[in-house]
């Protein structure tokens, strides 16, 4: 069902043409950047893993010591990411994501039709997971990396991450 933000979005002829003349992200300079937000939603889990332009934005943005964020199923962006040492971004991170309770509460079939679950991928690759209460606010630092487990984190990451570039 879409509501009156919906119909505002879509029918704002300023935002309207922002989004269509949006940069690819092949044409980002990570080095322009002083934060990454990579937001969720189920469709991430099969466009960030192997993309590699999400990689670089990641990789560079986190080895120049800059905020690298993600909430939800946004961290999905970061299970592939390599850094120049050879070691995986989310090597010994402390990191939140969307649980694999949340998960499969919501689409039972889960492991059948993602090609992995979130959980289990952030953990396969090193990261220390931090799961906070199902359904509830959970935001999780570790140094310049910030993530958030569900929807109802956005709000607080966000206000992190604004913090973390040094602004209130």
């Amino acid at each position: 069902d879409m509501g009156a933000y919906d119909y505002a979005f879509l029918n704002d002829k300023v935002i309207q043409q922002q989004v269509a003349n949006s940069i690819s992200l092949a044409n980002i300079n990570p080095d322009d950047y002083e934060a990454v937000y990579l937001v969720g939603g189920k469709g991430t889990m099969f466009d960030f893993p192997d993309n590699p332009h999400v990689q670089n934005i990641a990789k560079t943005l986190y080895q120049n010591d800059k905020v690298v964020s993600a909430v939800c199923h946004g961290p999905a962006a970061l299970v592939n990411v390599e850094l120049d040492n050879s070691e995986m971004l989310l090597a010994n991170k402390n990191v939140s994501g969307f649980t694999n309770e949340e998960e499969l509460f919501l689409i039972p079939d889960a492991r059948q039709i993602f090609p992995f679950l979130l959980e289990d991928k952030l953990k396969a690759q090193g990261a220390q997971f931090n799961a906070g209460t199902t359904y509830l606010e959970k935001v999780t630092q570790d140094g310049k990396l910030i993530t958030g487990q569900n929807p109802w984190s956005v709000w607080k990451l966000a206000e992190k991450v604004v913090a973390e570039i040094g602004y209130t």
